[in-house]
C-alpha cells in the first residue's frame, strides 16, 4: 500500500518527469499491476514487467530494475528499500527503462518497491534484493592492512567470536554499548588476510556484518605557486559579510581533521576541546586542520589574519583523527570515534574535510547517530575532478560541498555528481596555518570549501535552525551556479539569504522567464500580470527545449504569485498523443501563448500532404494535450493543389526564408539565431513558388521568451520578455551588469551572441534589470 511521507524529488530537472496526479500515474502502469492490498509478492509473480538485478549485494552496491514505463512513475512514487526511502544521494539512475540505485541497508533479504502517499494505491513490488554480511573493498581500494571491522549482535561476547590470534576493539567507545554503533569493533588480523577474516567472521550468527578498514585523506588539493590574489573574496561571494550584519553569534563547529594549532593568533583562546584519536599525539601532522578551522572560526574584527567565516564561533573542537597512517592519513576506528567524541562533547556542526572511496557502514552508523542527536556533519567532496562518491561526503545524512571559484565556475579540481549538495569557494584561500603561530597560507580544496558551508550552519544553529532546516535553507536559498556538468539545478552558498530568507529574494521576475525553486523539479512559467504557470510535464518543456532556460525563485516570491491555467506545448509542434495515437499541430489561434489550440491531424495522408514529418512529432500526453482546447480537424490536402497552411505552420518559401504563420499572417523568422531560439533543424515545410506567393507578410517573428542575447558589437546583453499575446515580440530587458547575471541566474541561459541589429530591433526596450542586492 502507499505510505505516508516526501515523495523522492531530483534537485536537477529529469528529462522524464512525470507531474500527473497520482491517480493518472497509476493507471499508467495499470497493465502492470496485479497486487493486492498489502502484497509482497516477488517481482516476477506480481508484476513480471519489471525485473531486479543482481539478486544479491554487499553494502554500497548498485541493485537494477529494468523495465517499460518507469520515467512516468518518478513525480508520484517513492522508492523504497523494505522500510527505508531511498535517498536522492543513493538514486543513480531513473529514467524510462531503468532505477539503479545504491544499497544502504543493513543485511537481510528487503523487498524493493514503488509507494506513493496515496493510501488507495497500491504499492509495486520490484523484487527482492539480498545484502550480505559482509563489506569486502573493491579492486585497486586503499586499506589499513592488518585491520577489519565487526559489528556484533546484541549480548555477543567478543571474547567467544575472537578468532584465534584476533584482537578486538571497540571502535567507539564513547558510544552506548547497547545501539548498533556501540557494537562495532575494529578487529586487529594478520596482515594479508583481511578478505578471508571478513568472510569467516560474517559466517557467525553472533556477528551482524564484518568490513574492512578504509583510509580517509585530507582532502587538499596542490597549492598552485602562481597564486596572486590577497583578498579573501570567499566570504564576499558568498555574502558572508551581510549574514554577520545579521548575525554575528555561531555555535561551536568540531573539526575532524590533522588537529589544530591552538595556539596560533587567529585562534587562540578558541580551541575548547583538542582530542587526538590516533593515538599519535595533540601535535597536528600538517597545517590542514589548522587551515579548516580558521575558515570555520578564525577571530573576526581582531586586526589579525583572517576574517572566519563564523564571525565569533563560540567553541572550535579539535578532533584529531587523520595521522595514524603514513601521509597523514586515519583508519575507520578514528573518524567513527571522533564523530561520536565530538557529539558526546555536545558539538552539533561537525566539519570532515577528508575523504576515501571506502563506503562502510560502521561510518554511516556514526553519521546516523550524530544526526538523529541533531548535528548537521558538513564534508568536502573531494578533489579528483569527477563524479566518484567520495565518503563520508556521498553518506545520507551528511551535507557535500564542491568548490567554485572566483566566476563560479567549478574549481578544475572538484568533484561533482547528485551525491554533492552545494558548492561554495574553494579557490585561492587565505588561511591560518601550521608553520608558527603568526602563519598564513593561500590554498585551494573542496577542504576549505566546505569550513565556509560549516560556519554558515553554526550561524544558522544559533538561530535556533534544526539539522534538517540548515539543509532547506542553505538550498532554497543559494545563488544559481551552473557548477556541475551532470546535472542542472545547482547552487552555490549564500549565506545573507540563508540566514535571512526573503530578504535576498529578487522580486522583479521578467514576464516569460522559466522558474523553479532551487532543489524542486517543477517549473514555471512567469505570465503577464504577475500569474505563475505550471509547466505540466516534461514532454510539455521538452517542446520549448528550455530546460537550459530555467532561473531560480525563492519560495516567498513564488508564493506571492497568482497561479494561472497549466502551460502547454510550443505553438508549432506535432504532438502524438502516447495514449490514442492522435497526431495533433499546435497552433498559434488564441490570445494566449501557453493555451493555443490543439487540431487533430486526421490521417497520415494528411500529414505527408502538408509536408510534415514523423522526425518532427513529439510524443505527450493525454492529460498535458488536454491543457489546450479543441481547435477544427485539419483534413483537408489535395496533393498536387497549392496547400493552405494553418495557423502555427513553419514554412520555408523556395528562397529559404522562413516564416510562421500566425493569425492568416506569415511571420518571417527573421535571423538563424531567433529560428534557433524556437525551433528544430528540419521543421520548416518547403513551400512551392505558387505557395509562397499567396503569403500575406505579417510583423517579424522575434525571440522565443526566456532568452539571453548579446547583439553584435554592442557588449550589452538583454533577456527577451514576454507580453502573453502571440506577437513574439515581448521587450528585451538589459540586464546592467555580471553580478546581475549571476545572482538571478541568468548567466546560465544559453546567449545568442553576434545577435544581427535588424533581429533585435524587433523587440522593444523595457525596464533594466538591475542587481540583485536591489531588493525588497
Amino acid at each position: 500500500m502507499g505510505r505516508s511521507g516526501l515523495a523522492l524529488q531530483s534537485t536537477s530537472r529529469p528529462a522524464g518527469r512525470c507531474a500527473f496526479a497520482g491517480a493518472v500515474c497509476a493507471a499508467l502502469v495499470a497493465a502492470f499491476l496485479t497486487l493486492g492490498s498489502g502484497t509482497q509478492a516477488r517481482a516476477d509473480t506480481s508484476n513480471p514487467g519489471f525485473s531486479l538485478s543482481p539478486s544479491s549485494v554487499m553494502w554500497g552496491e548498485p541493485v537494477h530494475i529494468t523495465g517499460p514505463g518507469l520515467a512516468a512513475l518518478r513525480a508520484d512514487y517513492t522508492l523504497y528499500i523494505g522500510n527505508q526511502a531511498v535517498s536522492n544521494k543513493d538514486l543513480d539512475t531513473w529514467n524510462d527503462s531503468e532505477i539503479s540505485f545504491i544499497a544502504h541497508v543493513d543485511p537481510g533479504m528487503w523487498a524493493v518497491s514503488l509507494e506513493t502517499s496515496d493510501q488507495t494505491i497500491p504499492a509495486i513490488q520490484l523484487g527482492d534484493v539480498t545484502v550480505v554480511k559482509y563489506v569486502l573493498p573493491p579492486s585497486g581500494t586503499n586499506i589499513v592492512p592488518g585491520s577489519i571491522g565487526v559489528r556484533l549482535a546484541p549480548q555477543a561476547d567478543p571474547a567467544t567470536v575472537a578468532q584465534a590470534g584476533d584482537r578486538f576493539e571497540r571502535m567507539a567507545p564513547s558510544a552506548d554499548a547497547s545501539t548498533a554503533m556501540g557494537r562495532w569493533y575494529t578487529v586487529q588480523v594478520p596482515a594479508g588476510q583481511e578478505a578471508a577474516r571478513i568472510q569467516q567472521y560474517a559466517a557467525l550468527s553472533d556477528v551482524e556484518i564484518a568490513q574492512y578498514d578504509g583510509v580517509f585523506t585530507e582532502a587538499l588539493a596542490p597549492n598552485d605557486p602562481f597564486y596572486t590574489d590577497t583578498e579573501q573574496w570567499n566570504v564576499r561571494k558568498t555574502r558572508q559579510t551581510a549574514g554577520w550584519e545579521a548575525r554575528t553569534t555561531a555555535r561551536g563547529v568540531a573539526v575532524l581533521d590533522t588537529g589544530v594549532r591552538a595556539t596560533h593568533e587567529d585562534l587562540n583562546g578558541r580551541v575548547t576541546y583538542n582530542r587526538d584519536e590516533t593515538g599519535t599525539g595533540l601535535a597536528p601532522c600538517n597545517g590542514h586542520g589548522t587551515g579548516v578551522a580558521s575558515v570555520a572560526g578564525a577571530s573576526t574584527n581582531n586586526g589579525r589574519g583572517i576574517a572566519g567565516g563564523g564571525w565569533t564561533v563560540d567553541a572550535i573542537g579539535s578532533y584529531k583523527v587523520l595521522g595514524r597512517l603514513a601521509l597523514c592519513e586515519g583508519a575507520t576506528a578514528d573518524i567513527v570515534n571522533g564523530i561520536n567524541q565530538a557529539v558526546a562533547d555536545g558539538f552539533r556542526i561537525l566539519n570532515m574535510s577528508f575523504g576515501s572511496t571506502s563506503d562502510l557502514p560502521g561510518v554511516q552508523n556514526a553519521v546516523n547517530d550524530a544526526w538523529n542527536a541533531g548535528a548537521f556533519l558538513v564534508a568536502s567532496a573531494g578533489n579528483n575532478s569527477n563524479a566518484t562518491p567520495t565518503y563520508p561526503a556521498a553518506y545520507n545524512n551528511v551535507f557535500s560541498v564542491a568548490s567554485t571559484d572566483e566566476n563560479d565556475a567549478r574549481s578544475s579540481f572538484s568533484n561533482y555528481g547528485n551525491w554533492v549538495d552545494i558548492a561554495a569557494p574553494g579557490n585561492d584561500i587565505w588561511m591560518a596555518w601550521n608553520g608558527s603561530d603568526t602563519d598564513y597560507e593561500l590554498e585551494a580544496g573542496t577542504s576549505f570549501a566546505a569550513p565556509l558551508v560549516a560556519s554558515t550552519a553554526a550561524l544558522l544553529r544559533a538561530a535556533g535552525v534544526t539539522n534538517i532546516n540548515t539543509a532547506a535553507q542553505m538550498l532554497s536559498n543559494g545563488d544559481p551556479v551552473d557548477w556541475d556538468p551532470t546535472r542542472a539545478g545547482e547552487v552555490r552558498l549564500n549565506t545573507y539569504r540563508a540566514l535571512v530568507p526573503g530578504q535576498g529574494c529578487i522580486r522583479d521576475i521578467p514576464v516569460g522567464a522559466w522558474v523553479s525553486v532551487p532543489g524542486s523539479a517543477t517549473i514555471y512559467q512567469v505570465a503577464a500580470g504577475g500569474v505563475k504557470r505550471h509547466v505540466y510535464d516534461s514532454t510539455v518543456m521538452d517542446s520549448w527545449a528550455a530546460w537550459n532556460d530555467v532561473v531560480p525563485i525563492c519560495p516567498q516570491r513564488l508564493n506571492e504569485l497568482a497561479s494561472g491555467p497549466d502551460w502547454g506545448y510550443r505553438p508549432g509542434r506535432l504532438v502524438r498523443d502516447t495514449s490514442s495515437g492522435k497526431v495533433y499541430l499546435i497552433t498559434t489561434d488564441g490570445s494566449d501563448r501557453g493555451l493555443p489550440e490543439k487540431r487533430w491531424i486526421t490521417t497520415q495522408a494528411t500529414l505527408f500532404c502538408f509536408g510534415w514529418s514523423w522526425a518532427n512529432v513529439i510524443d505527450g500526453t493525454s492529460a498535458s494535450l488536454a491543457v489546450h482546447p479543441t481547435g477544427a480537424d485539419i483534413s483537408t490536402c489535395e496533393p498536387g493543389v497549392p496547400r493552405l497552411f494553418p495557423n502555427g505552420s513553419l514554412v520555408m518559401a523556395p528562397n529559404g526564408v522562413v516564416y510562421m504563420i500566425e493569425a492568416g499572417d506569415a511571420r518571417h523568422v527573421k535571423d538563424p539565431q531567433v529560428y534557433a531560439s524556437w525551433f528544430s533543424s528540419g521543421e520548416a515545410v518547403p513551400l512551392t513558388q505558387v505557395e509562397a506567393d499567396l503569403l500575406l507578410a505579417g510583423p517579424d517573428w522575434g525571440f522565443r521568451q526566456g532568452r539571453r542575447v548579446e547583439p553584435a558589437g554592442d557588449g550589452r546583453q538583454f533577456v527577451i520578455t514576454d507580453d502573453g499575446s502571440m506577437r513574439a515580440q515581448g521587450s528585451k530587458r538589459w540586464v546592467v551588469d555580471s553580478t546581475t547575471l549571476s545572482e538571478r541566474g541568468f548567466a546560465s541561459i544559453p546567449l545568442s551572441s553576434n545577435v544581427s541589429a535588424g533581429a533585435i530591433a524587433i523587440h522593444p526596450d523595457g525596464a533594466e534589470l538591475q542587481n540583485a542586492d536591489n531588493m525588497s
